[in-house]
């Protein structure tokens, strides 16, 4: 645009001052043919500007790491007049990672329609922002251009794609005493004593007076009663730690990649083998989920596919504050990038109250564990805890099914 607006303008300058030193009006007519050429760029662009409009969208509209899904970018021309260039700037999810957006040259015929397709491969977890970022209209003679920055208007609606985890099916993880144990398969079962409450019904002939929930019945003037289920605490917890790391770029995507894999596999794991599960973290704040068959996944799935790693709460703050609720829990698994001093100590004492314990430790590469915490693993299966030391470039499915000796 420069090399050949600076030289139009250098030459509109001679031409005027040429004519103010001879007074030849040859060059007054040059200069008004320039003013000309400029007032056509203008106008021009108005009316481009005033006659186009953009479609984009996603399909599917989420995605799962290792898939693909299909971003389709229109520039609709509704005028009678073609548009000589258009520059459309627009982000995919390895822009966030280079930083540098894609982009795109073409022009549109008069009441014409140009698409661009890209099929967007689906590498990494996470929330990407992807789509049109900023349209550039070029006038006919290439002086001019209109830069449009959708990132600089409110109204715009930006277009997100969902990466969720991938779901790897295992055939089987390190409970072998509990695997195929109905014993270990409650149900919340209706009751009529006063034990917890789940939900709220009408009042049905033969309900018990102290089961109506007088409050809610005067404020919805219909009798209500509450009905109470009996459960059973979750005898698995998996505690997932989203704690910082000093890994960053493409490393640390891999790295929270394989930890929310593995925990999205574990999970599914137990609620499809009906095995009573809790899951707990601390993210943002502390959460705990809890679910009992296969029908309780989807949330957990959901959860688990927008969690960041940024909190500062370490392996060791999550234990501490569970230490106290674990006795009667039959197992745990523990997903985390490290093991430490203080979580090595707390790991002991589960260990002394009989708790089956299985730790998935994910690391960048097998020789990131330093010669400290070799020897809190090694310590740490001499007293029957199960350590299997993932990287992300295993297949968990076979990696997990590995009980360490």
């Amino acid at each position: 645009m420069k090399k050949r607006l600076i030289p139009f303008l250098i030459f509109a300058f001679l031409a005027l001052l040429i004519g103010l030193i001879t007074g030849n009006s040859i060059y007054y007519l040059i200069l008004f043919s320039l003013f000309i050429v400029i007032l056509i760029s203008v106008v021009s662009l108005a009316i481009i500007y005033t006659h186009y409009y953009y479609l984009q969208n996603l399909t599917p509209i989420h995605g799962v790491k290792g898939e693909s899904v299909d971003l389709t970018m229109q520039l609709h021309n509704e005028y009678r007049m073609p548009l000589p260039l258009v520059e459309l700037v627009y982000d995919l999810p390895d822009s966030s990672l280079t930083l540098v957006p894609n982009n795109s040259k073409f022009g549109v015929l008069d009441n014409d329609v140009v698409s661009i397709n890209e099929k967007i491969y689906c590498k990494y977890r996470g929330e990407y922002q992807v789509g049109i970022k900023k349209v550039i209209l070029y006038d006919m003679f290439g002086l001019l251009k209109i830069t449009l920055d959708f990132n600089k208007i409110s109204t715009f609606k930006t277009l997100s794609l969902v990466i969720k985890p991938r779901i790897v099916p295992l055939s089987g993880i390190p409970l072998p005493f509990r695997e195929n144990s109905s014993s270990h398969n409650p149900i919340r079962k209706p009751t009529n004593d006063i034990a917890e409450m789940s939900d709220i019904r009408q009042y049905i002939q033969g309900d018990i007076l102290k089961k109506v929930h007088w409050k809610l019945s005067f404020s919805k003037q219909e009798l209500l009663v509450k009905n109470y289920s009996l459960s059973f605490d979750p005898d698995t917890i998996i505690y997932l730690d989203c704690s910082n790391h000093s890994l960053e770029g493409v490393e640390a995507i891999t790295l929270e990649d394989m930890i929310i894999e593995c925990a999205t596999a574990v999970s599914n794991h137990l609620l499809k083998s009906h095995l009573p599960t809790k899951l707990i973290t601390i993210d943002a704040q502390r959460t705990i989920l809890t679910g009992n068959n296969p029908k309780d996944f989807p949330a957990i799935y959901e959860f688990l596919s927008n969690i960041k790693f940024s909190s500062d709460f370490m392996l060791f703050d999550l234990l501490s504050q569970e230490l106290s609720s674990i006795s009667h829990v039959v197992s745990i698994f523990i997903i985390t990038h490290t093991i430490d001093t203080n979580s090595f100590d707390n790991l002991i004492y589960l260990r002394e109250a009989a708790v089956d314990v299985t730790i998935l430790l994910v690391t960048q590469y097998i020789t990131s564990l330093d010669d400290k915490t070799r020897n809190m693993i090694s310590e740490l299966l001499s007293v029957g805890v199960n350590i299997i030391n993932i990287t992300p470039s295993d297949d968990i499915s076979k990696k997990i099914m590995v009980r360490t000796q």
